[in-house]
């Protein structure tokens, strides 16, 4: 096959040109459009169960919420971990209402009471559907409360035909319910937001798009409030890992180039040899994108590693053409159809060696 193959190659050498710089623009291409990460993306789909249990207590929810979703995710099918955590930070917005001991004791009002009448009348109720000159109506009782002033006029009881409400027994404000637990960072309090991505998401274009949407809700925030997003930024580490491999990369790749053309002692052989490299790295990264690989650590460290085989493969071949030519096999007078066949068994010589070897 591999004698094939060069002879088809030397008797069609401009469309092997041809084809070569194809190959290298799609693999340009290709390599600009890949998705680039620290390590290969390992990651299972997750799944995320958000809880709320008012009033219970950090035992009680254990047992009586977690528990069982932990027992019955890991019965489900294609389920490999299931894990659980509260989020902390932050305050949860309450309308409050702080009662005066004096006032209900001059009402004579219980705090029961206050809490039954508050509970009530903040509701809305449907008395249905009343029909009127062929058209329905809906009929709704709207009691559910909007403000502050709205909780304030709620009657808690009616003295001598005079109402009592919750505004005379206490103040009504809003305020922060009762933490059970704080975020802090850098020394500061601060709500703690974290973003897991999904599988075969690329990092960096992803945190580049939620830059954007945090630039848009830094917008809207009050003063003094700013969003950190750098405490634990993993798109950081993944430029810095990969910029580190690109450069040795590099290097590697310049240094090769300088000792071929020290030792080989003519250009054009030189030349001929380094284009196995990015001819060689750009058919990888193609063949990256069909397995549907990243550009990471591992990928890119291997193309490092693989610049020395690459380049001794090639050395091998063109010496060896190179060094026949040089003792006279393709003397001045040599037909220009016979110096080919001269060549394509040189080349043969080599091929087979060479790939067992790689």
């Amino acid at each position: 096959m591999l004698t094939r193959l060069i002879h088809l190659s030397l008797d069609n050498r401009v469309l092997v040109v041809l084809l070569s710089l194809a190959l290298m623009a799609v693999g340009l291409y290709v390599t600009t459009t890949m998705p680039v990460d620290v390590f290969p993306d390992f990651t299972a789909p997750t799944v995320t169960i958000l809880t709320e249990a008012h009033g219970m207590a950090p035992t009680e929810v254990e047992t009586r919420v977690t528990f069982p979703i932990e027992t019955a995710m890991n019965g489900a099918a294609g389920v490999r971990r299931v894990r659980s955590a509260t989020p902390i930070g932050g305050d949860v917005k309450q309308y409050q209402v702080v009662l005066s001991p004096s006032g209900l004791q001059a009402y004579n009002i219980s705090a029961a009471e206050v809490a039954e009448a508050l509970k009530e009348t903040n509701k809305n109720a449907t008395a249905g559907i009343m029909v009127d000159g062929g058209q329905e109506f809906l009929v709704q009782g709207l009691g559910r409360v909007q403000q502050l002033e709205q909780i304030a006029d709620t009657v808690v009881t009616v003295r001598k035909e005079v109402p009592i409400r919750v505004g005379q027994l206490g103040a009504v404000q809003i305020g922060a319910a009762l933490k059970r637990g704080t975020g802090s960072a850098m020394g500061k309090p601060a709500v703690l937001l974290g973003i897991t991505k999904q599988p075969q998401v690329n990092t960096l274009e992803l945190s580049q798009r939620l830059d954007q949407s945090l630039d848009e809700i830094q917008a809207t925030l009050p003063a003094g409030i700013t969003i950190q997003r750098n405490i634990f930024r993993q798109a950081n580490f993944i430029e810095t890992a990969v910029r580190n491999v690109e450069g040795a990369l590099r290097d590697g790749s310049i240094l090769v180039m300088v000792i071929v053309l020290l030792f080989s002692g003519n250009l054009r052989a030189s030349l001929i040899t380094l284009l196995a490299i990015p001819m060689s790295l750009l058919t990888t990264m193609i063949v990256l994108k069909s397995m549907g690989a990243s550009i990471n650590t591992m990928t890119l460290g291997g193309m490092a590693i693989a610049i020395g085989a690459l380049v001794d493969d090639a050395i091998v071949d063109v010496e060896n053409v190179f060094r026949r030519r040089a003792i006279g096999c393709f003397a001045g007078g040599i037909h220009h159809a016979l110096r080919h066949r001269h060549a394509e068994r040189h080349h043969v010589g080599v091929a087979h060696p060479v790939f067992a070897a790689a």
